[in-house]
């Protein structure tokens, strides 16, 4: 907006170490510089394309959004990309691995990314390497991470082959199929709508809002404005086609 460009390899430097470099300190000022400058610019324009209101009620909602619990959890591995390409000893290996991630993250209080992605953990465990040197040819292995975990690596993958396959998350009870049908039919009408104007479609209304409209299918432009996820503003601006598009979709 203007025509400034940050170099992004700061966002993963060392931000620990002190002093800190010139380059540092220069980027965190920039990050910040603008910022106020551009929420009186981004203001001016919502009023100029008169979704000021609209814009409001969106922070609102945000901030009311709960917070996912970042707590850790042993099972966390199963939500890394390609889990499930793995057979369940590498799933067990893959589990013992992330564990250990979490620990020495916690212990050297840094974030996750700075001591395994989780792409080196994934060939960690399909490739279960057996000396130090296949260590380092393992994606993202560096020569300072084998010499700082390369043993402790081979020892946990050793000893995670003989651990039992890991239980895999119990699955979402599915939606009885007129409720599917009710989103399926939402989700398009708010694609098209979003489209129309020009904006995301989760700015039409939340993917949450929208099931909460096919599980309670209101039939009333007032029993559409006291669901928490629609409220007033919606109802009137859009409730007409909501309900007609609960009507058709029965």
């Amino acid at each position: 907006m203007y025509d400034i460009h940050l170099d992004k390899r700061f966002q993963k430097s060392n931000w620990c170490k002190r002093p800190l470099s010139t380059d540092q300190l220069q980027y965190a000022q920039l990050d910040t510089h603008y910022l106020l400058r551009l929420r009186d610019d981004l203001d001016k324009k919502l009023q100029e394309m008169g979704r000021r209101e609209e814009a409001d009620i969106i922070f609102a909602e945000q901030c009311l959004v709960t917070p996912k619990d970042n707590g850790f959890s042993p099972n966390d591995f199963w939500s890394i990309n390609g889990v499930n390409d793995l057979n369940e000893q590498q799933q067990a290996i893959l589990k013992a691995l992330t564990i250990f991630r979490n620990e020495e993250a916690e212990r050297r209080d840094m974030p996750l990314f700075k001591i395994f992605g989780e792409r080196t953990l994934l060939e960690l465990a399909a490739n279960q390497p057996q000396s130090l040197t296949q260590l380092g040819h393992v994606y993202g292995m560096s020569h300072r991470q084998v010499r700082r975990y390369g043993r402790t690596l081979l020892q946990i993958i050793a000893q995670a082959k003989n651990d039992p396959p890991p239980e895999p998350p119990p699955r979402g009870k599915r939606p009885p199929d007129q409720v599917l049908h009710r989103y399926e039919e939402l989700r398009l009408w708010r694609k098209e709508k979003g489209k129309k104007r020009g904006v995301e479609s989760d700015v039409i209304i939340s993917r949450d809002a929208l099931w909460t409209l096919a599980r309670e299918c209101p039939q009333t432009l007032d029993a559409l404005a006291k669901l928490p996820l629609v409220g007033q503003w919606r109802a009137k601006k859009y409730g007409e086609e909501i309900l007609a598009v609960l009507k058709e979709a029965g």
